[in-house]
């Protein structure tokens, strides 16, 4: 019965984690090109955080299957990343955005990872219908973006890394 009661709160962690995710994807390169980032700049942001992306799951995951409980593991990743999106939203030296982005991808990127796991387990034998609770994330990700890019053609919303990175923070937060 708990793990029931657990599934509609890790559908609102999916929705608001990934729509943080709707805001970075389609808009970092804009935001950080209104700062004077080059592209080439926002590049190597970006592989920073995709190479130790590779590495924070076994991170975190080793973390959490030495305590037997992925929750304070998951919740730690969103608020870390919640952190390090702050703090690029007000970087402005090339370098110290590559690691903070860097870190955010160590420590934020496995997020999905863990909130994958938790959501197996409280869906117990009923596995199959992963793919059902897992779509609630999707879905956040695209409303995010669509309407990210909406409140940016109508100049409603500027992308600036100061603008958008403590948005993307609290969507994090909330996860």
């Amino acid at each position: 019965m708990a793990r029931e009661r657990a599934l509609p709160i890790l559908a609102v962690a999916y929705a608001t984690a990934f729509a943080s995710s709707g805001l970075q994807l389609p808009f970092t390169s804009m935001a950080m090109e209104r700062v004077g980032f080059s592209m080439t700049s926002v590049g190597l942001m970006w592989a920073a955080r995709s190479g130790l992306a590779i590495l924070g799951p076994a991170l975190w995951g080793t973390l959490a299957d030495r305590r037997g409980d992925a929750r304070p593991f998951a919740a730690a990743s969103l608020l870390s990343g919640a952190v390090l999106l702050v703090l690029l939203g007000f970087v402005t030296h090339v370098p110290a955005a590559i690691v903070v982005f860097g870190l955010y991808g160590l420590l934020a990127g496995p997020a999905g990872s863990l909130l994958d796991g938790l959501t197996i387990t409280a869906l117990g034998e009923r596995r199959e219908r992963f793919g059902a609770w897992r779509a609630v994330g999707t879905l956040g990700f695209g409303v995010t973006a669509f309407g990210g890019a909406v409140l940016i053609d109508r100049h409603l919303l500027e992308p600036l890394p100061s603008r958008l990175f403590p948005i993307a923070a609290l969507l994090t937060a909330a996860g």
